[in-house]
C-alpha cells in the first residue's frame, strides 16, 4: 500500500449502517468543502442536491427502505459514490460495501495522482473528463472539467467488474499513445 493511502474503514466498527454511512459522509463532505479537493489549482466540487427519496423511486434494496434510507437529505453524489445502480432514477441502488470503505480514497488520489495513479483525461461534449485509476486497489476517480473550466466530481468507485477495468485500460493506452504522438 501507499504511504499516502490511508487504510479502508471498517464497517465492523460501526454499531449499525445508519452511523457507518453518517460518519463516512461527515468524512466525504469535509474532503470537499473543508480540506478542498484542488486538480492543478482546481477545485473540483461536488453537486449539492440532496437525495430526497419517495416511496413511488422504489429503490428495491434489502438494506433499507424509504421509511429507514440512509441517504435521506444527503448529497446525490454521495448516495451515487457508494451504491450500485438499479434504474435510472437517482435512488438509493445496492448498498455497496467496497465502495463505501474506500469513499475517503478520492482527494488522496487526486492529491497523489503522480505517485502510482494513472491519470488520464478525454474529451466530452460536456468537457474534459479527468480519470485517476488506482490500478493496484481497483478505485477510480472521475471529475468532469466544463466549458466554463468549472470541475465537478462525476465517481469514485471500487472497481468490480472487469469489464470496467478493460474499458479504462483501453483508454489509458490510447491516452498514453495519443500523448506520445503530440
Amino acid at each position: 500500500m501507499y504511504n499516502w493511502l490511508p487504510e479502508v474503514i471498517n464497517q465492523n466498527n460501526y454499531s449499525d449502517i445508519q452511523s457507518f454511512i453518517d460518519d463516512i459522509y461527515n468524512i466525504f463532505t469535509t474532503d470537499f468543502f473543508i480540506k478542498r479537493v484542488v486538480f492543478e489549482g482546481k477545485n473540483i466540487n461536488i453537486a449539492t442536491k440532496l437525495l430526497n427519496c419517495n416511496p413511488e423511486d422504489n429503490c428495491e434494496s434489502i438494506e433499507y427502505n424509504c421509511d429507514n434510507c440512509p441517504f435521506q437529505n444527503k448529497f446525490d453524489i454521495f448516495n451515487h459514490i457508494i451504491t450500485g445502480k438499479i434504474n435510472t432514477y437517482r435512488t438509493p441502488g445496492k448498498f455497496k460495501l467496497e465502495r463505501a470503505k474506500r469513499v475517503h480514497w478520492i482527494k488522496p488520489i487526486i492529491d497523489n495522482y503522480k505517485n502510482g495513479v494513472l491519470y488520464f483525461n478525454h474529451p466530452t461534449r460536456k468537457g474534459i473528463e479527468h480519470y485517476f485509476w488506482l490500478k493496484t486497489h481497483k478505485f477510480i476517480v472521475i471529475f468532469i472539467e466544463n466549458k466554463s473550466k468549472k470541475c465537478y466530481l462525476k465517481t469514485a468507485f471500487y472497481i468490480d467488474d472487469q469489464t470496467y477495468e478493460k474499458k479504462f485500460e483501453q483508454m489509458y493506452k490510447r491516452h498514453v499513445l495519443k500523448k506520445s504522438t503530440t
